[in-house]
């Protein structure tokens, strides 16, 4: 499985247009990034849904629905987050 992640991503284009939405192959990458941070836990984010709704929506991200196309995520707003990385492309270490 981490094989064909890692195929996956060096065959990524650089120009490749967005199926949806607005996000290059790069913000994709680092977006991806950002949610392992948060999974592992080496970045803190603030829940700000209210307590009550915390049921549904994990019902909903458990679940294998799909997001809605053109999302907004509120933590992030309409627009793209500044790059942070050069490149996505990943270093080989020996």
């Amino acid at each position: 499985m981490l094989d064909e992640l890692l195929n996956t991503l060096s065959n990524l284009k650089k120009d490749k247009k967005p199926l949806c939405g607005k996000m290059t192959p790069q913000h994709m990458v680092e977006h991806l990034i950002l949610a392992v941070k948060m999974g592992n836990g080496k970045l803190e984010v603030e829940c700000f849904n209210p307590p009550e709704k915390l049921p549904v929506l994990k019902r909903f991200l458990m679940s294998s629905k799909p997001m809605p196309k053109l999302f907004i995520n509120p933590l992030i707003g309409e627009d793209l987050l500044p790059l942070k990385y050069s490149s996505w492309k990943m270093r080989k270490y020996n």
